[in-house]
């Protein structure tokens, strides 16, 4: 039964529709984190989006934590819907995150930093 369900999920998540894979990925916005939390992105009317990278950049000389939450329409940010939670950088470093993300129409991120203005967030991905 295990290697059949395998099978099945296989089968289910294997597509020739190369057209998803074709469109390149695109920089949707960067911007600087606040200490308060603050929707930085929302994913268009009528759109879907995939993520497929998001990069994070302390540029401050000492240790900076980063909170992100992927909250779908009428969401509040809890632990629940944590994507990062107080993730801790180093003094100029940078953490890239490349597994892919989905979004729909609506879905916002939300992030927050424990100061201002000292990490810079990137996302890349596509909007369809």
């Amino acid at each position: 039964p295990e290697r059949i369900l395998g099978e099945l999920l296989m089968s289910v998540f294997s597509t020739n529709d190369y057209s998803r894979s074709a469109q390149p990925a695109r920089k949707l916005f960067s911007c600087l984190i606040p200490t308060t939390a603050k929707v930085i992105y929302t994913c268009p009317p009528g759109k879907s989006v995939e993520i497929k990278a998001i990069a994070f950049v302390n540029i401050h000389t000492g240790s900076e934590n980063v909170t992100l939450h992927h909250l779908v329409p009428n969401d509040t940010a809890t632990n629940c819907n944590t994507l990062y939670y107080q993730l801790s950088l180093s003094s100029k470093t940078t953490v890239i995150d490349d597994t892919t993300k989905y979004m729909t129409a609506g879905d916002t991120l939300v992030a927050l930093a424990s100061a201002t203005d000292r990490i810079a967030i990137t996302v890349y991905g596509v909007e369809r």
